[in-house]
């Protein structure tokens, strides 16, 4: 006898690459070539998944009146159906004789259930009909010809699954883009491997992506209606903070165009904003921490101003978050799919900083590279270019600078053709401008192209109340590359760290978190904080000293009547029994601007 195929498994599954198990697919496949059904029986063969649904049959009588095919739950009223579900539960051979059926000539019939594992886990049940009555039928034999089948078959799903991994790198680094973050995944989207560059990206070590979940890296889970889009824009968490890039899922399939995984590769346009030469553009307004009042009312100034092209100074004690908010700027603005540039001015030696700034043309000196070099402004072109530490440009190349800004064209070292720039200028320092332009060191004019817009900074000893909030944001971006449970800081550790006054602000405190979190202990006390933080003697701020200057007392003041009504200057000069005009021209010695109103219609007067 000659049996038949209900169905075609192989096609149906490549239709339904995306939801197949490989395992059971790659099963079946080895079973149908291993299992000569006309010398094992006449009954009838199927095979379900783990779940009882059926993905396979071979009718000789019995199922074909039954009408059972592939994507069809079993007849739980049938022998068959209830043999299944034996099965299932008990994960043994199950067997059951249709005797209540309405068809007596079906009463006969025999079903027997086998289970498959697979390390450990039911991934297949391979069912049977006989006639008990049929005088050829041999149920044990028949039961040990299978169970070696299916055992057979096993071995070939491993070897399968072998040469699919094999093939998987292959197909990963076969054109590989090591311009981009390129991230290989499996079925499940588990990350099987990485290049340099995704590594990069993510802030980890070669191969500590390995194994992991990719929707453990995004915002917001991915599903296969996400993915067969094969183009889509994903939010990545990345560490501890959140960049959106354009990402491209390339299906990869085997030899026989079954389903492998994916080819995930995040476009370089986006991710070379975190791993080209322009400098990483990681934070947004998003990321910056605080809910004090007048440190909220610096991130909504900035926020507003991101709007317009015109030039920004930040100014600010070191580790306040200079180069954040500079950022932050950047991907709000216009600009923000440009390149965001970053120069250090203090950094670079004062004979390379021309160069680094304006480029140089082939040949402008000796030593210089045989194609030239662009220079910043030119490589910022359609994006931001940030000056930090501006106030250290020496002084001979600040009259250049100004030009550049001025004319918005650039004339590379030893070169003769301007080039045209389209850029937004951020400028950042913790020094005194006015005060260096008085002493002649910084010119006025330049400083006044620079500060069109001035957003100052206030230090963490001034926001005390967002320590709290800023640890725990820092412990929840360190703890995501550390498999450990979430450090907590006890009372008497908080209150250190509230003591104390953070000469290296923002900063500083990011570091101590990060050693926190490191510690083999979950709970930090205030024995584990560094000493110089636990021994930190403050009495020698100005608001615990006894000796006071009459202007350390009369900034304290001001300090006091703006914070108490919240920058407002009519109430603040009132309570201070002086004129507006008066507490302007101290407000602006003592460097104060940032705790004024600018809501207020005084202070908004000082701002334009």
């Amino acid at each position: 006898m000659s049996g038949h195929a209900t169905g075609n498994y192989k096609d149906r599954h490549v239709n339904q690459q995306y939801n197949s198990n490989s395992s059971l697919h790659y099963f079946i496949e080895s079973l149908r070539d291993i299992l000569d059904l006309d010398s094992v029986a006449v009954g009838d063969l199927f095979v379900t998944d783990d779940q009882g649904i059926v993905e396979y049959v071979r009718s000789n009588n019995y199922l074909s009146a039954e009408e059972l095919h592939p994507g069809k739950m079993a007849n739980q009223d049938q022998g068959y159906g209830q043999a299944i579900a034996q099965c299932l539960t008990s994960l043994s051979v199950a067997m059951v004789i249709n005797e209540d059926t309405y068809d007596h000539h079906l009463r006969s019939i025999l079903s027997i259930v086998i289970p498959v594992l697979h390390k450990d886990q039911l991934i297949a049940c391979i069912g049977f009909l006989l006639d008990k009555n049929d005088l050829r039928v041999n149920v044990d034999m028949i039961q040990d010809i299978i169970k070696t089948a299916a055992q057979a078959s096993l071995r070939m799903v491993e070897a399968r699954q072998t040469l699919d991994e094999v093939q998987l790198l292959h197909e990963f680094y076969r054109n590989l883009d090591n311009s981009a973050a390129v991230i290989l995944l499996d079925r499940d989207l588990k990350i099987v491997q990485t290049n340099y560059e995704t590594d990069i990206f993510f802030g980890v070590g070669k191969g500590q992506l390995n194994g992991t979940l990719l929707n453990s890296l995004v915002s917001s889970p991915l599903n296969l209606s996400v993915i067969e889009q094969k183009s889509s824009y994903v939010e990545y968490k990345t560490r501890g903070r959140r960049i959106k890039s354009k990402t491209i899922f390339t299906p990869l399939l085997n030899t026989m165009g079954f389903h492998l995984g994916w080819r995930l590769t995040i476009s370089p346009s986006s991710a070379n904003r975190q791993i080209s030469t322009a400098s990483p553009t990681l934070f947004q307004f998003e990321d910056i921490v605080g809910n004090n009042f007048q440190f909220s009312r610096l991130i909504k100034l900035a926020r507003s101003v991101s709007a317009s092209p015109s030039n920004v100074l930040i100014t600010g004690e070191s580790g306040t978050g200079k180069e954040l908010f500079a950022q932050a700027i950047h991907q709000a603005s216009a600009y923000s799919s440009g390149p965001f540039v970053a120069i250090n001015c203090a950094a670079i030696p004062k004979e390379l900083i021309e160069t680094e700034l304006f480029g140089y043309v082939p040949g402008a000196f000796t030593g210089a590279k045989k194609d030239g070099n662009k220079g910043k402004f030119v490589q910022a072109h359609g994006g931001t270019l940030f000056l930090d530490e501006i106030g250290d440009m020496p002084l001979e190349l600040q009259s250049k600078l100004l030009r550049v800004l001025q004319e918005r064209m650039v004339t590379p070292v030893g070169g003769t053709n301007p080039i045209p720039i389209d850029i937004r200028v951020i400028s950042a320092t913790n020094q005194d401008l006015e005060k260096m332009i008085r002493e002649k060191t910084f010119r006025s004019d330049l400083y006044y192209r620079l500060n069109v817009i001035n957003l100052t900074i206030p230090p963490l000893r001034e926001r005390k109340d967002d320590i709290p909030v800023l640890i725990d944001y820092f412990l929840d971006k360190y703890a995501f590359h550390i498999d450990k449970g979430k450090t907590r800081f006890t009372k008497s550790a908080l209150q250190a760290l509230q003591h104390y006054d953070w000469p290296g602000n923002v900063r500083e405190l990011e570091n101590v978190v990060e050693l926190a979190v490191n510690l083999p202990e979950q709970e930090v006390d205030r024995h584990h904080l560094p000493e110089h933080i636990t021994n930190y003697d403050n009495s020698h701020n100005y608001e615990n000293s006894e000796f006071l200057t009459l202007e350390e007392m009369e900034r304290m003041q001001i300090i006091k009547a703006l914070r108490t009504f919240q920058g407002n200057i009519t109430h603040a000069a009132e309570a201070l029994n002086i004129g507006r005009t008066t507490l302007y021209r101290k407000i602006k010695k003592y460097n104060l601007v940032r705790l004024i109103d600018i809501g207020e219609g005084g202070g908004k007067n000082h701002e334009n």
